[in-house]
C-alpha cells in the first residue's frame, strides 16, 4: 500500500497508470516461466491496444528476446544487415532513454540508409512504436518496445503511460533474471584483446563508414582495414563486421 500511495504521489493520482504497474507487478510476481513472462506481454499490449511488443534482453553473444514482430520482416532485416543504419535501436543506444519513433524519425539529420530502414519496416506494419531501454547489473541491456499502425494511439498512450511503461520495462530486467531468461548473462564480459588501431578502425565501421572511407581517415589502404577487421571478427569471435561492432558495443569497448 506504501507503494502504490508513493505510485500515485508520483504520477499525479492518475489512477489507471498506477493501476497498469499494479496489475502488472502483482502477475508479475506469480510469473515462472518464459511462457508466462510472454503471456504477461501479450496481455499488457492488448490491454494498451496496440498491435505487438518485443522484450530484448542480454548482451549480443547471449540473449534472449520475446518478439511479436512479423518474421518476414525480420528475416529482410537480417539478410541486409540493417542494424547499424536501425535509427531506433542507434538512439536507443546512444541516448538509454525513452522515446516515441516518430521524434526520431522527423529529425532532418536521418541517412538516406536509415530512411530506408524505416520505410521497409512501415511496409510490414512497424509504422509507429514506443521504446523504453534498461540496464541490467552486469552490463546486460533490456529493451521493451511497442509498436502499432495508428501514430495518434502511440502518443495517446505515450503522453499517459510512459512513466509507468518506463517502470514496468525495469521490473522485466527483473523478472528476466529471476526467472533465468538467459541464463548464460552472468559471464564475465569478454577481455579487451583489439590493439589501438584495430580499435580505432572499428570504431569508425561502427559509425556506418564504409572500408573505403575508414582506410581513407586512417591513412591506410583498404586492403589494410579489412586485415584488421579480419583480425577483429576473430578475436571476438564475429561472423561479420556488424556482429563485432554490436559485440564491442554490448561489453562497453565502444559507444555509439
Amino acid at each position: 500500500r506504501l507503494i502504490i500511495r508513493l505510485w500515485r504521489t508520483m504520477f499525479g493520482r492518475d489512477k489507471e497508470a498506477v493501476d497498469l504497474m499494479v496489475n502488472f507487478m502483482q502477475s508479475a510476481h506469480q510469473c515462472r516461466s518464459r511462457s508466462y513472462f510472454e503471456k504477461l506481454l501479450k496481455n499488457l499490449t492488448a490491454h494498451l491496444g496496440l498491435d505487438g511488443v518485443t522484450w530484448w534482453y542480454g548482451t549480443y553473444e547471449y540473449y534472449e528476446e520475446i518478439d511479436m514482430r512479423n518474421p518476414e520482416w525480420m528475416k529482410v532485416y537480417t539478410e541486409q544487415d540493417m542494424l547499424l543504419n536501425d535509427p531506433i535501436f542507434l538512439e536507443s543506444a546512444v541516448k538509454q532513454k525513452p522515446f516515441v519513433w516518430r521524434d526520431i524519425l522527423n529529425k532532418q539529420t536521418l541517412t538516406k540508409a536509415a530512411h530506408k530502414v524505416m520505410s521497409l519496416a512501415e511496409d510490414f506494419g512497424l509504422r509507429e512504436g514506443l521504446l523504453f531501454p534498461v540496464q541490467g547489473p552486469n552490463k546486460q541491456n533490456g529493451c521493451l518496445s511497442f509498436f502499432t499502425t495508428n501514430d495518434k494511439l502511440a502518443r495517446e498512450v505515450w503522453d499517459k503511460f510512459s512513466p509507468s511503461l518506463l517502470h514496468i520495462a525495469v521490473e522485466c530486467q527483473r523478472l528476466s533474471d529471476r526467472i533465468g531468461f538467459a541464463t548464460d548473462l552472468h559471464s564475465p564480459p569478454i577481455a579487451n584483446g583489439l590493439s589501438e588501431v584495430e580499435l580505432n578502425t572499428l570504431i569508425q565501421m561502427a559509425h556506418g563508414k564504409k572500408r573505403h572511407e575508414v582506410a581513407k581517415l586512417l591513412k591506410v589502404s583498404p586492403d589494410t582495414v579489412k586485415s584488421r577487421m579480419d583480425s577483429i571478427r576473430y578475436k571476438l569471435g564475429a561472423q561479420n563486421a556488424t556482429e563485432a561492432c554490436m559485440i564491442a558495443y554490448r561489453n562497453g569497448l565502444i559507444v555509439y
